[in-house]
């Protein structure tokens, strides 16, 4: 069993998925210091859990195990870590299509300024086709 430190950062990696970086995981996980979310990452890239792309965008090392700990991470916890992703994403500007996915299982009940985001992200065309495994969880 992992320390329940560890445990948040992983569920927020598996959560946060394409945006898995370093300042969101942070946000996510209560704003360790630098040096505490090194630590952490560095525990799990040492046991081959975690990677780092050449962006800097934080993965799990096989999709089957971040859908794993999506799925065991709790449905609030998950709603928490999506909501506050969308709010960062809003707040740096991102278009409501990088954000409609946060936005959707952020959701807890009726909520008119997601509906809104939704709608405008629908509304909008991409320049990249949907990418189906954003979905599995």
């Amino acid at each position: 069993m992992l320390p329940a430190t560890q445990r948040r950062t992983v569920e927020a990696v598996a959560v946060l998925g394409d945006h898995a970086t370093p300042t969101m995981v942070s946000l996510t996980t209560g704003n360790p210091t630098a040096a505490e979310l090194d630590d952490r990452s560095g525990a799990f890239a040492r046991r081959d859990l975690l990677r780092t792309g050449s962006d800097g965008r934080w993965t799990l090392r096989h999709p089957l195990l971040r859908a794993s700990v999506y799925e065991r991470t709790p449905a609030s916890r998950r709603a928490e870590i999506h909501r506050v992703a969308a709010e960062e994403l809003a707040r740096t500007g991102a278009s409501a299509a990088e954000r409609a996915h946060h936005v959707a299982r952020s959701l807890t009940g009726w909520d008119p300024a997601a509906a809104a985001v939704l709608s405008e992200a629908a509304a909008r065309p991409t320049r990249h086709p949907p990418r189906p495994h954003i979905c599995w969880t």
